[in-house]
């Protein structure tokens, strides 16, 4: 099963650095594809704070290249 999206939930606003508000967003899960083209969902965490509304965002997970590489050990 290949992974095709990060689900995302929306927990609040705090503001940014330049005092704009901005949303606060914590990763939940992910949705699988299977061989055959069937979709899965998996929860991880479920939000339970007021702020939440009950909806997901279906992010594109970043690509290998975009990821960020692995920090070397101090030898």
């Amino acid at each position: 099963m290949k992974i095709i999206y990060q689900l995302w939930a929306t927990v609040g606003t705090y503001k940014d650095r330049d005092g704009r508000p901005a949303k606060r967003q914590v990763p939940v899960g992910v949705v699988f594809q299977s061989d055959g083209g069937n979709l899965s969902m998996r929860l991880d965490i479920i939000p339970v704070c007021p702020d939440w509304k009950g909806f997901l965002a279906f992010r594109r997970p970043p690509s290998a290249d975009e990821q960020p590489s692995p920090q070397q050990p101090a030898p």
